[in-house]
């Protein structure tokens, strides 16, 4: 993954007890500030994120602002794939 933490705090706000994404800063359009980042894809229900025309999972980015490393597969303990509350996402190795 190309974005670190530090990049990624200046674009986004994530709130790990409601699992949301909201825009600090939006390159492209100044408006969307404090409006919800990302979609949810209807193909395969996954929450995703463009930053700077890369689109990263929202989970992949909750890992990166919760200061750990991205796990090569994300557990959704609920199984609904679009809950990013940190505390419905678990790392497997």
């Amino acid at each position: 993954m190309a974005i670190n933490k530090r990049e990624l705090e200046r674009y986004i706000d994530y709130n790990p007890n409601t699992g949301d994404f909201t825009w600090k800063y939006h390159w492209f359009n100044k408006k969307l500030k404090g409006k919800p980042a990302g979609h949810v894809s209807k193909h395969d229900k996954y929450q995703y994120i463009t930053l700077n025309y890369v689109k990263y999972k929202a989970s992949d980015i909750a890992f990166i602002l919760m200061g750990r490393p991205i796990p090569k597969k994300v557990i959704y303990i609920d199984n609904d794939k679009s809950n990013n509350k940190w505390d419905n996402l678990m790392a497997y190795d």
